[in-house]
């Protein structure tokens, strides 16, 4: 087995057991995510998206050994690797084509990235936690994001306010807004002790004349323990 169909199928089966609803749709994704973050070819995107999931170049990992570092031989690797730009496209090719947004995969992986927080810390809109006792109050805090379309949502959601309904343009940057905000709320808390919030509320403000949207969340930060 090539180098490269290591890495591919490696990839494949990780994506497969990640995101079975749509692993193609979803590794697509990931890699134009890096070659837009970094400016880097659809090689080193794509070695660099396998390191990110676990799975190691030979050719990076020679290259390491021999003294790089692993930027360097990222790299080195890609470029020496250009021949493999055809095989990743031939590859994502065989994978079912995306049946979701690229806005809905983001969204997707916010929220995993949410529930993930959520394993040891409670946010409840209520100002007590059934079946627990609030310890200690630690004070308030806040999570925010602010949040612009740029001038293809704004047509976007133009034309489809012409025909009435949902104008989905805004709806997946109100709700990806909204995660933002939460996950810094709970990042916020957790620096301060806290492994619960109470009294969640959200907030929503026009800015810039309108053309942005401030999301905030805040709550007070407390300590929990069960009731015996």
């Amino acid at each position: 087995m090539s180098s490269f169909d290591k890495v591919y199928n490696s990839l494949v089966s990780i994506y497969d057991s990640k995101y079975p609803h749509n692993p193609g749709g979803v590794m697509r994704f990931h890699l134009s995510k890096i070659q837009s973050e970094r400016k880097v070819s659809i090689v080193e995107a794509f070695i660099r998206l396998a390191y990110d999931n676990g799975v190691k170049v030979d050719e990076v990992e020679e290259l390491i050994s021999s003294g790089k570092s692993f930027d360097e031989a990222v790299k080195i690797a890609a470029s020496n690797l250009s021949w493999w730009d055809k095989l990743i496209n031939e590859g994502l090719n065989l994978i079912t084509k995306p049946s979701k947004s690229p806005e809905e995969i983001e969204l997707e992986d916010l929220m995993k990235m949410y529930r993930g927080r959520l394993s040891d810390m409670i946010l409840v809109t209520t100002p007590y936690i059934p079946g627990y006792k609030i310890v200690e109050i630690i004070g308030p805090v806040y999570g925010l994001t602010i949040r612009t379309r740029g001038l293809g949502g704004k047509l976007a959601a133009s034309i489809e306010s012409l025909f009435g309904g949902e104008i989905t343009a805004f709806v997946y940057e109100f709700e990806k807004a909204r995660i933002e905000a939460l996950l810094r709320l709970i990042d916020r808390a957790k620096k301060l002790g806290a492994n619960a919030i109470i009294g969640l509320d959200f907030e929503t403000t026009d800015i810039l004349a309108g053309s942005a949207m401030a999301f905030s969340v805040y709550g007070t930060a407390v300590k929990i323990v069960k009731e015996s």
